[in-house]
């Protein structure tokens, strides 16, 4: 994949460091504050920038610890896990710029990092993406099969560096909300605690900044269909079978395909010969097809099934 080329294209994401606001933040809940960025479960999802008059929300130092913007003067804050709030979430949504386009390579990547205060870490943060903007005001988790998500075996424990995350994904046409954050429920999320952290909340939460954030078009995709760097699933739109391109030269340990909402549907047995698998059995409708490799890498692919 020519990165180079990727990162020319347009950014699809407004406001995406957090730099734009129509007022500075004087407490929690003020992520509606920003220019284009909000929550979308009625839970309270932060802003911090270096203009805030309160000191708990201002740029390096707040009330979560110490952490300079990646870039400029702005970014934005979640709880992703709380010990004594059965599946407490924040996130943070935006509506893109212009609509995904059927069929497009999309690569998507934005950077977090671990407040000082907090106890836990987690693995499971990652980007939806949706065509409605289904709004909530329970607080919960949001139930969805994220397009890119962070490595399950890895946790994001830097409390000093902001670490990337990233990844490609099909769009199916017409998704324009993007969403961040952790959309697995407590049950089946692994948790680490950290060796130092705050006093007051942090000490039952797993608190992230999110800063940088880009939804770029691939264009290079067409140039190389059989890249070794690439796995390509077709037809897609499928009937009853679809293929993984070239499936002897990737390392692939496991095969599952979710629906939208995250549950699992099947569990494949590779097929190296044949490279065929059958969906028959289900309705047509968008999936989420998860292929894990043997280094634990993740690559998500949206499927079609049109009978």
């Amino acid at each position: 994949m020519l990165l180079g080329t990727i990162m020319q294209a347009q950014n699809l994401v407004p406001n995406p460091s957090f730099e734009e606001y129509t007022l500075c933040p004087v407490g929690p809940d003020d992520l509606d504050y920003t220019v284009s960025w909000y929550s979308p479960n009625g839970s309270s999802s932060d802003y911090f920038n270096s203009c805030s008059p309160n000191p708990n929300f201002s740029v390096p130092n707040n009330w979560w610890g110490f952490q300079n913007a990646r870039t400029g003067i702005g970014y934005s804050g979640i709880i992703v896990y709380h010990i004594l709030m059965s599946n407490y979430r924040e996130y943070a949504r935006c509506q893109l710029n212009q609509p995904l386009i059927a069929s497009k390579h999309y690569c998507v990547e934005f950077y977090v990092n671990l407040g000082d205060s907090s106890k836990y870490t987690i693995s499971s943060i990652g980007a939806y993406f949706s065509i409605e903007n289904n709004i909530s005001t329970t607080g919960g988790v949001l139930n969805y099969q994220p397009q890119v998500e962070n490595f399950d075996t890895l946790f994001l424990s830097d409390k000093q560096n902001w670490m990337k995350i990233s990844g490609c994904f099909i769009a199916i046409g017409g998704e324009e909300y993007l969403t961040i954050g952790n959309f697995k429920n407590d049950s089946i999320i692994d948790t680490l605690s950290t060796t130092s952290f705050g006093s007051f909340e942090g000490q039952y939460e797993a608190y992230y900044y999110i800063d940088d954030v880009s939804v770029i078009e691939d264009t290079t995709i067409g140039l190389n269909n059989l890249n070794k760097n690439q796995i390509l699933i077709y037809p897609n739109p499928c009937q009853n079978n679809f293929t993984i391109n070239n499936l002897t030269e990737y390392e692939i340990d496991t095969i599952f395909l979710f629906d939208t909402i995250g549950n699992l549907l099947k569990e494949y047995s590779l097929n190296h010969d044949a490279n065929s698998y059958n969906v028959e059995s289900l309705q047509n409708g968008f999936f989420i097809l998860k292929i894990i490799l043997k280094n634990k890498s993740i690559i998500n692919y949206q499927l079609i099934i049109n009978h």
